[in-house]
């Protein structure tokens, strides 16, 4: 079985010596994120984890490519963009009937 087979058919790349990039993402989740029913509080918490490792991973991707000629890095991050939009947006309208507020990842 190869490499490839192995990650269940996710697309991998090795974007530097030793790092690879596997995309694991699932297509048919990520379109409406938005509209998805109110999060529960340990929710809200995994989502702001994955804005933090998709801002990380964004950031990480950016030192690597600083000059922005890679186009699927460049992609990537775009995407990660899009969905920590989406995720932004769930917590906000989670919290809307809750009296909490949400600003830049944070309580207050």
């Amino acid at each position: 079985m190869t490499r490839d087979q192995e990650m269940n058919d996710h697309s991998e790349r090795q974007i530097m010596e030793g790092v690879y990039m596997t995309d694991f993402r699932k297509k048919n989740n990520q379109q409406n994120l938005a509209s998805d029913p109110k999060l529960s509080p340990e929710e809200i918490k995994e989502r702001q984890n994955q804005i933090d490792h998709l801002e990380r991973s964004n950031q990480e991707m950016l030192e690597y490519d600083p000059e922005r000629k890679d186009q699927e890095i460049q992609e990537y991050i775009l995407e990660n963009v899009k969905i920590i939009k989406k995720y932004k947006i769930q917590i906000e309208n989670s919290l809307k009937d809750s009296g909490d507020h949400y600003d830049k990842g944070v309580y207050l």
